[in-house]
């Protein structure tokens, strides 16, 4: 795996598949903190049910990925490798949970985009590293991981709209 820096912007390429999961298990890690602790933050029941069910879908990511990993067989080999120091810089714009509570309070409407602009990160996260993809399995790996997000995308912004007619 190659890392280089344009600007703030990290550009990542040679990676392998073993690699793309190692990425995938550590923004999955993060995300699990993230709406777990959200979760647990918040005292409105309705956005509590919402942040522990996302936080249940990034649980299941994480297991898929992690299994993905170990079948790869590849986990042991490339032990310490850059993947393991990498900073995805996804959940850190709100890595202080007491100061997402109060960015997000008890407003269904804001903890909803902040899942949407969190999943879009995500996405383009994953989508940058496909354009630096040599090798078709490494493409097809990144391609399953980008439909997983834009599937926890769809589903934030159905909660949204659905919030906003209710509204």
């Amino acid at each position: 795996m190659k890392v280089s820096y344009q600007g703030d912007r990290a550009v990542i390429s040679d990676f392998s598949v073993s690699e793309a999961y190692k990425i995938s298990v550590r923004m999955e890690t993060e995300g699990v903190f993230y709406y777990s602790s959200l979760r647990d933050y918040i005292k409105d029941p309705e956005i509590k049910e919402i942040f522990n069910y996302f936080a249940g879908e990034e649980t299941k990511h994480l297991a898929f990925f992690k299994s993905k990993l170990s079948e790869s067989g590849l986990e042991e080999i490339e032990k310490d490798s850059i993947v393991d120091h990498l900073d995805t810089k996804v959940f850190d714009f709100l890595k202080n949970v007491q100061a997402a509570g109060d960015v997000i309070g008890d407003n269904l409407g804001k903890a909803l985009k902040t899942g949407i602009l969190m999943e879009k990160q995500a996405i383009s996260f994953y989508r940058a590293l496909l354009v630096n993809v040599k090798n078709s399995s490494g493409a097809d790996t990144i391609l399953d991981i980008i439909m997983e997000e834009v599937g926890h995308l769809e589903k934030f912004i159905a909660v949204y709209m659905n919030h906003i007619a209710t509204e």
